[in-house]
């Protein structure tokens, strides 16, 4: 199940971010239209546009699907994005790997309580 978030909800969502993280979402988040609808999971929270998911927040990672929306954020701040399967992310501070591994994106295979089907790696649902 997930809930909605405000915007504010998403830039505070854990207090264990450090100060740089935390500016990391805040760009992530800024560089999405006003109309984008943030909702969170017992794992993740989530930005949707247009009915897709626009950014993953973790609590120890952000992750785009594509490239539209990490393509303008400030390299000074985010440095090189790491890109796997399509996917690019961005360790946070507070990312810990699991006895080595890269972070995975199987934690999104949860049903979207829209309409509780499992949306597609890249953020569509066949309800959209």
């Amino acid at each position: 199940m997930s809930r909605s978030l405000t915007r504010q909800q998403v830039l505070s969502w854990r207090d264990t971010w450090s100060r740089t993280d935390k500016a990391m979402v805040e760009a992530a988040v800024g560089a999405l239209p006003a109309t984008t609808a943030f909702y969170e999971t017992t794992s993740y929270a989530a930005a949707r546009v247009d009915g897709r998911v626009a950014v993953y927040i973790s609590p120890g990672y952000l992750s785009w699907s594509g490239g539209q929306w990490s393509a303008e954020l400030d390299p000074a701040l985010f440095g090189a994005l790491d890109v796997e399967d399509g996917w690019a992310w961005k360790p946070l501070s507070t990312f810990r790997p699991h006895q080595g591994s890269k972070p995975s994106i199987e934690e999104f295979d949860e049903p979207w309580a829209g309409c509780f089907t499992v949306p597609a790696r890249n953020g569509t649902c066949s309800c959209d």
